[in-house]
């Protein structure tokens, strides 16, 4: 299977474009096999589709100690900015083609419908019919999160400790006020 993200549009929405978003266009191609022609897909999504897909397969019990990618980060201000949209395009790309390689995930059907496999239902009527306040994280496994968070507490508890050691040296110099 090969993803790519050939393309997004900035649509415009509510008062001003206060709601405007960035639409994907997401092009899958599974190869020919012995029972099958090459197939392609292609499907529309944005951001919070992402995010809703993200969430979904991460409290699926059968998925349960899988350690998923992160998703780009959101941004809040200059999210319509082209440089923006081009590096989000790329991280989400390499972000589907994660689930394209990996041995369980590939063949999910929850994918294969975010993918546009319009065979196995709409993608629409599965995000309604799970909408995000919906979906259980306590069945997240927080243990099993990407390295990314240790690598943020243990930059952070370092930090605390060289705070510490300069007071420390302040207070035994007399520098403090």
């Amino acid at each position: 299977m090969k993803i790519e993200i050939v393309g997004d549009k900035v649509v415009n929405s509510g008062i001003f474009g206060m709601s405007s978003f960035v639409q994907y266009e997401i092009r899958t191609t599974y190869p020919k096999t012995e029972s099958s022609p090459e197939l392609h897909l292609t499907a529309e999504r944005r951001y919070k589709d992402f995010e809703w897909l993200h969430a979904y397969l991460q409290t699926k019990s059968e998925y349960k100690g899988l350690i998923f990618p992160e998703l780009p980060a959101k941004k809040a201000v200059g999210s319509m900015d082209p440089g923006f949209i081009q590096q989000r395009r790329l991280d989400l790309e390499r972000y589907l083609n994660y689930y394209a390689r990996h041995e369980k995930l590939w063949s999910e059907p929850t994918l294969k419908i975010f993918l546009g496999d319009t065979s196995q239902g709409r993608f629409e009527d599965l995000r309604d019919r799970y909408p995000m306040n919906s979906i259980d994280f306590t069945q997240l496994d927080l243990s099993k999160m990407s390295g990314a968070y240790e690598y943020a507490f243990a930059s952070l508890k370092t930090k605390l400790k060289k705070h510490e050691l300069n007071v420390s040296l302040k207070k035994e110099n007399n520098i403090l006020e």
